[in-house]
């Protein structure tokens, strides 16, 4: 997997655990993000997420996009 992959699995894990500790359903998060749950479910596995869902999905989350990249890269 080259570093574009791994970093995308690395932000999947860190929001799917942000969405868990807020204690809301994939289904849940899916519906506030616009997106349909199948979707959410492909980018919490790190598959199809683009820098556009990446965006949504922080927003969704209430995270601003910048911190959440802060975060990881330490």
């Amino acid at each position: 997997m080259g570093q574009v992959g791994n970093t995308r699995k690395v932000l999947s894990k860190f929001l799917k655990e942000a969405r868990e500790r807020r204690h809301l359903s994939r289904e849940e998060l899916a519906f506030r993000a616009g997106v349909h749950a199948n979707t959410m479910a492909n980018w919490e596995k790190g598959d199809g997420l683009t820098l556009d869902g990446f965006v949504q999905w922080c927003d969704s989350l209430g995270m601003m996009a910048s911190e959440v990249l802060r975060k990881v890269g330490r």
